[in-house]
């Protein structure tokens, strides 16, 4: 897309006008960011502490977690444990997601 200086155009056609507001606002919708953070044994298998990531929008914990695994498939191995937290607040994998929010990751705790 070239952009043109708003001194240098006189006249542009609406329909032009509703195309590059719908090619914006696509564009700006369609992958959202993250930050993701590891804990416990979830941190030491990935070998990581905190990721970025960029996942499509509309975003859930569930797609979040899917990409992870791609990235460190050594986390599928918590698949059937592993516990979530959107932005410190518990979350469930159906859990939609915000450009900016931070999901953390972590296996189940016990003790006492």
């Amino acid at each position: 897309m070239t952009w043109v200086a708003e001194a240098q155009v006189t006249h542009v056609p609406r329909t032009v006008l509703a195309r590059c507001a719908h090619d914006e606002l696509t564009m700006n919708t369609s992958e959202i960011q993250i930050k993701v953070l590891l804990f416990g044994a979830c941190r030491e298998a990935a070998g990581q502490e905190e990721l970025a990531c960029t996942v499509p929008a509309p975003a859930t914990v569930a797609a979040a977690w899917a990409q992870l695994k791609q990235l460190h498939p050594v986390l599928a191995g918590f698949e059937r444990s592993a516990l979530f937290a959107v932005n410190e607040e518990h979350a469930r994998q159906d859990q939609g997601l915000q450009d900016g929010d931070t999901v953390a990751v972590f296996p189940p705790v016990s003790g006492g």
